[in-house]
Formats: structure tokens, C-alpha cells, sequence
């Protein structure tokens, strides 16, 4: 016996295909023509209840029988069968069927981000967050970040990274991947997974935090000068989080704003920077050991900006440790260092740095002063000059007879 005939409208892409979330009508038409009694026509399958049975009278008198069904598909419906049954002579009379399968198409939804963290080689748990559509990674300088962007879709869809207007290229695996190694605080941002396919596109944003730990700033020029009795100092550090940053003079903290005798101290905020200035008046004979110190949840970085004895020529030292745990390394910063000369070319103005000095490691706290940098061991001289080394070592042979 002849099949009843299936007509779906409208037609998406190839027969048969339909596009999830559009209304569709599915009609299922009995064979032949009846004069007698109209046959029986059902479905099977999902959407039978919005079935409508339809009879029209043809010019030779004879008629067509069909039923149709309107209904609004979706992704799950993909792959489920309907079943058109055409009963004659109901309910014992002959039948024939037709069974379709839809296939349903439908657009990408917002993609899942995904993604492995590494610090040091090891996996960072619970650094992920959401907020809404964003999704929200917190990381440090330094840290690995693989991730992977996954949209459902039918046709599948193709994938891509974007930071900003500039597209990435995809990391090894496929363009759902993006590889960022050794990640520096530039790459901090909003990078957002594109996903489309001929019925549509969509979008997820993940914003990137980079934290890392406080280095010497750009607002200012970190550094001392001597101008007469008056001492000027200036220190511009910068973090992620915002460093706390303080002043210690001989040993005395001090921060925030305020005057403290002879010393007048300013600070303020610009974005993850902390600046400050530093103005003693007192002897020019003898200058303050002053120390600048900033420090976040990562590290602790200090400065040295002026020997305790002015008469020593000059730089600044740096040195850095983790906050609370084991000392740091202090280190210099001026090309006087290396040269063993001062860069001041004229009185009054003179700028210091720590040539001839001992190489000692540092480790101050908030509220503490550093230890004594001394001139005792010749072993460890911070890049000294030849000459400078030469005559340590001759007061040393004499002292020694």
C-alpha cells in the first residue's frame, strides 16, 4: 500500500531540517483519493497533541484527507521520530505509515570557558569565579593559564579568542584553545570566546586579574637629594594589589601625611601606585638613614635611599623578600655602583648610592628598621671599582700587622 506523504515547512538548510525556537508546520496527506467513509490519520511522537485533522472536497468530488501538526522545536528535539498512521475503514480497517526524524539546527549559546591554572608547575585551585556572564580568573606574575571554550551548536561552530579588537591565535589543540604562559600584568584584561555558525553567534567574557608584588613606580624618581641642610626624598611604588607604602628615618616610622619635627611627609594613591615625598632638615654633616618600604599580600620591597654616613658617595639599594617570611636581597640600582663615582656633578645638590658598602641581606617589616649596611667585608662590595677594592684591602693587611 502506498505511504501517506510528509511536507515540512518552512525548510531550513537541507530537507527536513529544522531551526530550533521557529514555528514549523508538518502535514501528513493519506494516499489516494476517498469517496467513501475518511480514513483515520494519527501521529506518533512528540507534538501529537497539537494535531489538526483536515478534510477538502477535490472538482471530481472526491476527497483528501490530511493532518497537520504546528509546533516549535527545540535542540532537544533532535533526533526524535514522528510517525504518520493513515487508518481506512476505522478502527480495523487497512493502514499505512510514514515515520520521519527531525533534525533540528539551532545557533551557539554562550560558550563555557574553562581552563587550567599553573603556579610553578602546579595546578591553582579555586581561582575561577562568575559573576553574571563574566567569568573572572584571579592570578599572579608569573602564572600559566590555559584555557578552553566549548559551545553547543548545530552546525558546529567555529570558535575564537579576542582581547579587546585584537584577535589571539589559537593555542595547540584547536581554535577553542588559547595558551597564555608566564603571564605579566599586560595581560591582564577581558579576553572574550567567540562562537558562530550560520544561524547565529554568541559570546562569553572572562576577565583576567594579574596581581603581582611592589617594584619601583613612574610618578616619580625614587631617590634623595641633598641640598644644603635640607634632605628631599621621593619614592613611586607599584603593585596589584595597591602597595601600603612607608617612610622609616633612623629607625622611626613614618607614614601617611604629617610632620614629625623636621620631617614632613606627603602620600597619595594614583591607581595600583603608591607615592610619596619626604622632606628632614638637620645637619649636613650627618644625614638620616632613610628607608622606603611598600609592601601587598605578595611581597614585601624595601629601599635604601641614604647610607647612615652622607660622606659615603651614592645610590639607592633595593630589596625584596615575602611579607613576614625570610629576608630579602638588597641590590643597586645606580650606575654609580659600578663606576664609584658619585652622579652629582655640582654643590649644592648631591645625589648617594652605596659604593664600597657591604652586600648584607635585608629583611625589615612594617614598623622595624632594616639592618646596618656596613663597610666591614670586602667579599661582598656591590660591583666595586678596582681601586675602591684595592685600598679595603690594604687598611685591612694593616690593621692586621
Amino acid at each position: 500500500m502506498e505511504e501517506p506523504e510528509i511536507q515540512i515547512s518552512p525548510v531550513w538548510g537541507l530537507p527536513g531540517t529544522l531551526l530550533a525556537g521557529e514555528p514549523v508546520n508538518v502535514t501528513c496527506t493519506s494516499p489516494g483519493r476517498c469517496s467513501g467513509p475518511p480514513p483515520q490519520v494519527t501521529w506518533t511522537g512528540p507534538f501529537c497533541d497539537t494535531a489538526r485533522n483536515v478534510s477538502a472536497q477535490l472538482a471530481n468530488g472526491t476527497w483528501a484527507h490530511r493532518s497537520d501538526l504546528r509546533f516549535t522545536p527545540t535542540p532537544v528535539d533532535d533526533g526524535k521520530e514522528l510517525i504518520c498512521t493513515v487508518t481506512y475503514s476505522p478502527p480495523q480497517g487497512p493502514s499505512t505509515s510514514r515515520t520521519i526524524r527531525l533534525h533540528v539546527d539551532y545557533p551557539p549559546g554562550p560558550p563555557n570557558i574553562t581552563g587550567k591554572l599553573t603556579r610553578n608547575g602546579r595546578p591553582v585551585p579555586d581561582a575561577w569565579g562568575a559573576e553574571g556572564d563574566v567569568v573572572s580568573l584571579e592570578t599572579q606574575e608569573g602564572d600559566s593559564l590555559n584555557l578552553s571554550c566549548e559551545a553547543s551548536s548545530r552546525p558546529e561552530s567555529n570558535l575564537s579568542w579576542a582581547k579587546g579588537n585584537e584577535s589571539l591565535s589559537p593555542g595547540q589543540g584547536g581554535s577553542g584553545h588559547l595558551k597564555l604562559p608566564n603571564l605579566s600584568r599586560g595581560d591582564a584584561g577581558e579576553y572574550r570566546c567567540w562562537a558562530k555558525n550560520s544561524y547565529g553567534l554568541a559570546s562569553r567574557v572572562l576577565r583576567v586579574d594579574v596581581q603581582y608584588s611592589p617594584r619601583l613606580g613612574n610618578r616619580l624618581n625614587t631617590s634623595c637629594q641633598h641640598q644644603g641642610p635640607r634632605v628631599s626624598c621621593s619614592c613611586s611604588l607599584r603593585s596589584h594589589p595597591s602597595p601600603r607604602l612607608q617612610w622609616q628615618v633612623d629607625g622611626e616610622p613614618l607614614a601617611g601625611n604629617g610632620s614629625w619635627g623636621p620631617l614632613q611627609v606627603s602620600s597619595w594613591a594614583q591607581g595600583d601606585e603608591a607615592v610619596s615625598t619626604l622632606s628632614w632638615t638637620g645637619s649636613r654633616d650627618r644625614g638620616p638613614q632613610i628607608f622606603c618600604l611598600g609592601s601587598n599580600t605578595h611581597r614585601m620591597y624595601t629601599v635604601l635611599l641614604s647610607p647612615p654616613d652622607t660622606g659615603h658617595p651614592g645610590a639607592v639599594m633595593e630589596a625584596e623578600g615575602r611579607t613576614g617570611q625570610g629576608p630579602g636581597y638588597p641590590r643597586c640600582s645606580s650606575p654609580a655602583c659600578s663606576s664609584g663615582r658619585s652622579s652629582a656633578t655640582k654643590e649644592p645638590t648631591r645625589n648617594w648610592n652605596l659604593t664600597g658598602l657591604r652586600k648584607q641581606r635585608m629583611r625589615p617589616q612594617l614598623g622595624e628598621l632594616p639592618p646596618q649596611v656596613r663597610p666591614t667585608d670586602p667579599s661582598s662590595l656591590i660591583s666595586c671599582p678596582l681601586p675602591t677594592l684595592f685600598v679595603a684591602l690594604l687598611i685591612m693587611t694593616l690593621f692586621a700587622l
